[in-house]
């Protein structure tokens, strides 16, 4: 074994529940055309042995005909796949991984203790069994022999301290990842002589990212065409809302402007504007503003409940 390809967070059948429908499809897409992809890159790259270090599938979503199809790319494969199930697709407990029929292969890592791979003495992983993080003992380093491998998903940095440094510990971002969070890409690592690590890039992420900065909107309805102008032709959009946002402008769903087909809001950088009234000022408008200044409960809440306050009273007085 010289040449191992090394992926983590293929992520079939995951729910994306916070990007809607949109970016959900889109990225389940994405994970089938991926794991194709990563079979394809393998074998051209001469890589010997494919390692999924844990989110092949999502383990509360996975359907039985997508566990189907990921046995059969695999088995596509020339060489042999090693998964190392992870927190989001823990072994045991007669889970998905456990119905399905999966190809010669295709070798589990079952046991949370470390254990060498079937015909790969250097190749060491171990599984999650659980949903929860825990680390099991690390095997001892045998000094005389060759560096080991080792393939565990979900290693946390004080976990990574305590791996042995003379052996490589493999560590890989999540092959689909929510737009704006990387993915992408695979590691190709090269043991022949030493150790070389390469990242292949995957084209065609899916979705797109666009930033708004909100300082210089006043009222919704500029915040409803500056979101109609965020849209793209590059599929779903996460509108990432930055600045401080004036007190009368309502966010989508909450009295706002309606979201496009297949856009996300992100707003947490956003903030939140307050306005002022003049202590002597004792106009309903002032005592609502003074009342709701002075209340309790979440920034993003208070500010939307006060602008519709203010559109109410303005509608009351045909301001």
């Amino acid at each position: 074994m010289t040449r191992i390809a090394v992926v983590a967070g293929v992520a079939l059948d995951r729910a994306w529940p916070t990007l809607g429908p949109a970016h959900g499809t889109a990225l389940r897409d994405r994970s089938r055309s991926s794991l194709i992809q990563l079979v394809e890159e393998s074998t051209v790259r001469g890589a010997e042995s494919i390692v999924v270090l844990g989110g092949l599938i999502s383990r509360a979503t996975v359907m039985p005909e997508t566990l189907a199809y990921a046995a059969a790319i695999l088995e596509s494969f020339s060489g042999t796949v090693h998964v190392a199930p992870g927190p989001e697709d823990w072994w045991g407990g007669g889970g998905p991984y456990e119905i399905v029929a999966w190809p010669d292969n295709v070798h589990f890592w079952t046991s949370p203790t470390f254990e060498p791979a079937p015909g790969e003495p250097r190749l060491w992983g171990s599984a999650c069994t659980s949903s929860l993080p825990s680390m099991p003992r690390v095997p001892r380093d045998v000094s005389d022999g060759p560096a080991r491998v080792l393939a565990r998903a979900g290693l946390s940095p004080a976990d990574l301290d305590r791996m042995p440094t003379r052996d490589l510990v493999l560590t890989v971002p999540d092959l689909v990842a929510a737009p704006g969070n990387g993915g992408g890409s695979f590691l190709m690592v090269d043991l022949s002589e030493g150790v070389v690590v390469d990242v292949v890039e995957l084209p065609g992420q899916s979705g797109a990212v666009v930033d708004l900065v909100v300082d210089d909107l006043e009222t919704t309805a500029e915040l409803g065409a500056a979101l109609t102008a965020a849209s793209t032709d590059a599929g779903p959009v996460v509108v990432r809302l930055s600045g401080a946002l004036a007190p009368r402008v309502l966010l989508p769903g909450m009295g706002g402007p309606d979201l496009a087909w297949g856009q996300v809001l992100d707003v947490d950088a956003l903030t939140y504007a307050v306005q002022t009234t003049e202590p002597t000022d004792r106009s309903t408008r002032a005592e609502f503003l003074r009342a709701m200044a002075a209340s309790r409960g979440d920034d993003r809440e208070r500010h939307q409940t006060t602008a519709l306050g203010l559109a109410a009273l303005d509608a009351s007085t045909g301001a």
